[in-house]
């Protein structure tokens, strides 16, 4: 049976195909599984948990980066600091336009993906790995722009106004800047997915540990009654797997934020964060990413300087897990009222 986790209106992740309904128990069983409505539903609750997200969590992302860019010589001191309280907020602009879009293609793409998935691999984890994959894609495509613009602010912005730094970042460096760190984002978002969905399904299986027989019994025995709901229980999950899934990308995402705080020359020579570079001579993403990888470990002392920022990205995304999963299912059943 498809993992709780999994189901549409289970406070969780879209959707499957219509085979897995029938066996579900009310309520999560529904006849407009396949309906247009559901996908704007699916979209327009998706982008509100993100944009949820981002507005409540963004200075603990600031916090993290800043804790990265102060690993390495050039970037060191430009944003204050590691421990900088100054600008938490610089860059949430262009976050906040697009945490929408991006995060309704998220949940779209992953619904889209599991309906498309479910007839040939069934309804199980390796249908939850594909639209993990789908679903990284998806946001990251729309959102690495944003990204770039917003890592760069909090790294000692030059407090022009998104719309002007990204016409200049343009004019010196290519249009293909807005896109730099794509790649090395992907490297480490989709496993990140593929770890953090496939745990939920798991966690909120028939026979996991918050899966709606294991509530039932905490309930009983007077204890756990706070998971007794679906968005409970989806709030838990998400917090306990993107967790533990920001640990094992955590050196993926300190590269990548050296690669997109870098700019101009410093991006072009491939001094560790070359990735996209203008020009000829910049290096080919495997290259700039050894690169950037062997200059955080030279010059923040050692392999432990990849981990740098773990701390607050641990929080973040373990917070932002629970508002994400736990928001989505409550908002998509009132997007579904109008």
């Amino acid at each position: 049976m498809l993992p709780e986790a999994l189901l549409l209106g289970a406070s969780h992740l879209p959707a499957l195909a219509a085979p897995a309904i029938a066996s579900l128990p009310t309520p999560w069983a529904t006849s407009h599984l396949l309906a247009l409505d559901d996908s704007t539903a699916t979209f327009v609750a998706g982008g509100a948990s993100k944009l949820f997200r981002d507005m409540l969590l963004f200075p603990v992302d600031t916090w993290k980066v800043r804790e990265q860019a102060s690993v390495t010589a050039d970037l060191r001191g430009r944003s204050g600091g590691a421990g900088s309280a100054v600008g938490l907020y610089s860059g949430i602009l262009p976050i906040l336009l697009t945490s929408i879009p991006a995060g309704g293609a998220y949940f779209a793409a992953n619904r889209a993906a599991l309906l498309f998935l479910s007839p040939y691999v069934g309804t199980g984890l390796t249908a939850a790995s594909g639209a993990a994959v789908a679903s990284a894609i998806a946001y990251w495509t729309l959102r690495t722009p944003a990204e770039l613009l917003k890592t760069r602010a909090q790294v000692g912005g030059d407090g022009l106004g998104f719309v002007v730094n990204a016409r200049s970042y343009i004019d010196a460096e290519g249009p293909g800047v807005l896109f730099r760190g794509l790649g090395t984002t992907l490297v480490r978002s989709i496993p990140f997915e593929v770890c953090r969905l496939t745990t939920i399904a798991w966690l909120q299986s028939a026979d996991g540990p918050l899966g709606p027989e294991a509530a039932i019994a905490w309930a009983s025995g007077g204890a756990g009654a706070f998971l007794a709901s679906p968005s409970e229980r989806a709030a838990a999950a998400g917090f306990l797997a993107s967790g533990g899934a920001s640990v094992v990308t955590q050196p993926l995402d300190t590269i990548k934020t050296l690669i997109q705080a870098r700019r101009g020359a410093a991006a072009a020579a491939g001094g560790g964060a070359g990735e996209d570079a203008a020009g000829a001579d910049g290096p080919g993403p495997a290259t700039a990413w050894a690169r950037a990888g062997a200059e955080i470990v030279s010059d923040g002392g050692g392999p432990a300087a990849l981990w740098a920022g773990g701390v607050p990205r641990a929080l973040s995304c373990a917070f932002s897990g629970a508002l994400i999963f736990g928001v989505y299912g409550p908002v998509l059943e009132a997007v579904r009222q109008f």
